[in-house]
């Protein structure tokens, strides 16, 4: 398999009730989302200009329960992993200028060795609307650029192959799920490292 055939997108996966009822929480108090890993997380704009909206508990409780569904049901045939953990489900708000420099969401170099700095296997964003200018999300190593239409959901590998960015927001507001799953194996083995 290809590095590039472990991206997998899903259009139209989520219906417009869900949508709506995601969107309905925009109208509740944001805070800036953080960079970095554990105890080392903190607010940093110049890197990341992202808000995160807090889900209620029980729609919290039923987004894992039907992330799980879905993992199990239509991609672990392809990750060839089980679930050992998901991450709680952060719901985003990009406003004008909202970005999201390139990085990725596990590792990172630690005294020069490439080090998994959090565990996250794999990650999955959720397109809650497309009314929006920018904000496209890039995978930096492989020249790809995706503006999905809403509802569409994106999952890729969570490692260094797999840096990507979020452009800035030009028009509009882009509100994305994003969540990440944690295996109890790597997806694939990576002998050149």
């Amino acid at each position: 398999m290809l590095l590039f055939d472990y991206v997998t997108v899903m259009p139209n996966c989520l219906n417009d009730s869900l949508l709506d009822m995601y969107l309905s929480l925009k109208e509740q108090e944001v805070s800036p989302a953080l960079t970095g890993y554990s105890d080392n997380q903190k607010t940093n704009l110049e890197y990341r200009k992202t808000n995160w909206i807090p889900i209620p508990y029980d729609l919290l409780q039923q987004t894992q329960a039907s992330i799980t569904s879905f993992y199990n049901g239509m991609l672990l045939d392809k990750y060839k992993q089980p679930i050992k953990f998901i991450e709680p489900t952060q719901l985003l708000h990009y406003p004008v200028g909202g970005e999201y420099k390139e990085h990725n969401d596990s590792e990172d170099f630690v005294h020069g060795k490439l080090t998994r700095v959090c565990e996250r296997d794999l990650s999955i964003l959720a397109y809650l609307n497309d009314d929006y200018e920018g904000g496209e999300l890039e995978l930096n190593n492989f020249n790809v650029t995706f503006k999905p239409k809403a509802g569409t959901v994106i999952c890729f590998p969570s490692y260094i192959e797999f840096t990507h960015r979020v452009y800035p927001v030009t028009k509009g507001n882009r509100y994305t799920l994003a969540t990440w799953i944690c295996t109890y194996e790597r997806i694939y083995s990576r002998p050149y490292l």
